[in-house]
């Protein structure tokens, strides 16, 4: 076998030259043993590509179907977002109006409040905070085609209702301070004015001898009369006529069983004549509290309550503190002496 040959003859063409080709017949033999192997070797490689490509398709429809799964999730979600963004913009525009709103309620409050301190007879303070200027469209005839606002647009509108919701900081932490102060003011002048004797301090609205000079009903001579006689029963209830505290609760041979209470700011009331002292000194007794019962004690024609307001000491007339709906008499029978 290793000596004979195998000729090859390759004939190109007809004007070509022969070629020849001699091999050892035990490489052709070589060769042609090796031909099943290769075959099987190229089956079994073709075998291993088809199914590397049989599993890398099924992987590239995975990949794909997911994409497009992963596609539409994002158009949803794209979706869902712009139409946050629409709706977050009318809340915007709604938000914005309403300050708008609030702004010019702050502004009739503002108002309001220098009418109620010129009601109390206090000072406006100043106001020195920014106010919004923004208006509400909606608060107008409104009309004509809308569409949608550009990005530029609807920046320019932020600003604005930025600097509109900015302003409402410093003005409501204003009204805040104002109305804390103005609070302040209208405790004092609470304060005042129930510390102030403006209240009848008997059931009874009929004065029997008035505030001024009169005949003293015992001596019939002119003399100065320091208060105002109630007539009524004995037992009718007095009441304190404003806030303050009792300095006197006692029986004297001139004035009976009275009480005296003193309101601060210089006004002291007293009440005489008593036939019960119900408060006592040191007591603390508020506008209408019962300090006793009318009666006809001490120097006195019948029952009465004689009711005197003091101002820095000096006695003043108690109906310019009282409100105006008594039923004046003139009945000497029931006066008593200065």
């Amino acid at each position: 076998m290793s000596r004979k040959k195998v000729t090859f003859v390759v004939i190109p063409d007809a004007s070509s030259s022969v070629r020849r080709l001699t091999v050892p017949s035990y490489l052709f033999a070589v060769g042609l043993a090796l031909v099943p192997v290769l075959l099987l070797f190229l089956t079994l490689a073709c075998l291993v590509l088809y199914r590397h490509y049989d599993t890398n398709a099924d992987q590239l429809v995975y990949l794909e179907r997911k994409m497009n799964d992963t596609a539409s999730r994002y158009e949803e979600i794209l979706a869902d977002k712009n139409t946050s963004i629409d709706y977050l913009q009318t809340k915007l525009v709604e938000l914005t109006e309403q300050a708008s709103a609030i702004q010019s309620q702050l502004n009739e409050m503002d108002e309001l409040e220098d009418q109620v301190r010129e009601l109390m007879g206090v000072s406006s303070e100043a106001k020195d905070e920014p106010q919004a200027s923004a208006l509400s469209a909606s608060a107008f005839g409104a009309g004509g085609e809308d569409i949608p606002a550009s990005d530029e647009e609807f920046q320019a509108y932020l600003d604005t209702a930025s600097r509109t919701l900015s302003a409402l900081v410093p003005t409501l932490g204003g009204i805040e301070k104002r109305l804390q102060d103005m609070k302040a003011d209208v405790s004092e002048v609470q304060s005042k004015l129930d510390a102030t004797p403006n209240i009848w301090p008997t059931v009874s609205r009929t004065i029997s001898s008035p505030y001024g000079i009169r005949l003293d009903p015992f001596t019939r001579k002119a003399r100065f009369h320091a208060g105002i006689d109630f007539s009524g029963n004995v037992g009718d209830p007095v009441y304190a006529a404003a806030d303050g505290v009792v300095t006197w609760s006692q029986k004297d041979s001139a004035e009976g069983k009275n009480i005296k209470i003193d309101h601060g700011d210089g006004i002291v009331t007293r009440y005489m004549h008593l036939s019960k002292l119900i408060a006592q000194v040191g007591d603390r007794v508020e506008k209408g509290t019962l300090i006793g019962e009318l009666g006809n004690t001490g120097r006195s024609t019948g029952p009465h309550l004689h009711y005197e307001v003091v101002k820095d000491g000096v006695q003043v007339n108690p109906l310019s503190y009282l409100p105006a709906d008594s039923e004046s008499e003139s009945n000497e029978e029931s006066e008593e002496s200065p």
